[in-house]
């Protein structure tokens, strides 16, 4: 099985490059290996939707993957989910910041993966299923989160997935969204990050200097949301390759 595994920043591909035993290609964005017979192929690229669309484009091509993957970060909308934990879409709703009381998209998600039933039931009992958002911007407010979660039923909310979904639809391509939840719907991100990215939706170092330069107690919270998050990723790789491994 041809596997193709999408996530936006390297910093959350790196404990599934780990993980998977992933190989650097001759693109600093791809990363290759094989688990199980299966080839996996892991692509980085980049936050947001023209990031995400462009992506897609280029890797979602002949010869198809049988499986594609949105995996990363996600931030959370229930007061059920708490950091660490793991969320699988059964549909993406789209929403673009708008007072609109319903989506500009709706994605249903369990039709494409009805096929690996079988090997995707066993983890239910450990994972959180259900409505996912994709909004396009930075959703860092407890509040906004609140109204999310309310408005539209959902668990969680990324950048990224509606525009792969789209892409595997088209190509009738079994698509998985699995994600961990990076902060808690009652959390405040306290920092900026929109401001971190440059234009191909990787993060500026150079930005990162500038903030703490001018904030240096931000330090503090930033390494704590590098540990938890990390390992939160970790945790994610885990049952990413546990689920590889049934299929």
């Amino acid at each position: 099985m041809r596997i193709l595994i999408f996530c936006a920043l390297k910093e959350e591909a790196k404990p599934l490059i780990k993980t998977l035993a992933l190989g650097s290609s001759s693109e600093p964005v791809i990363y290759e290996g094989e688990l199980s017979s299966h080839s996996i192929r892991l692509v980085v690229t980049g936050m947001g939707r023209e990031n995400t669309e462009r992506a897609c484009e280029k890797f979602v091509q002949y010869p198809l993957p049988d499986l594609i993957f949105s995996c990363g970060y996600t931030g959370g909308l229930d007061p059920r989910l708490e950091l660490g934990h793991i969320v699988l879409s059964s549909k993406i709703l789209v929403w673009g910041t708008s007072s609109s009381l319903e989506p500009e998209a709706e994605y249903p998600i369990e039709e494409c993966w009805k096929g690996l039933r079988s090997s995707i039931d066993p983890f239910l009992s450990e994972i959180h299923l259900g409505p996912q958002v994709t909004a396009l911007k930075i959703i860092d407010q407890a509040s906004e989160k609140k109204m999310l979660g309310e408005r539209f039923g959902a668990l969680a909310v990324d950048m990224e997935s509606a525009w792969i979904v789209d892409s595997a639809k088209k190509k009738n391509i079994p698509f998985l969204n699995l994600r961990v939840i990076s902060d808690a719907v009652s959390h405040d991100i306290k920092i900026d990050f929109s401001h971190w990215f440059n234009s191909e939706g990787s993060i500026c170092k150079r930005a990162i200097f500038q903030e703490l330069m001018r904030h240096p107690l931000k330090v503090f919270y930033l390494i704590q949301v590098v540990l938890t998050t990390r390992r939160a990723m970790r945790r994610l790789a885990g049952v990413v390759k546990e689920l590889v491994l049934t299929l």
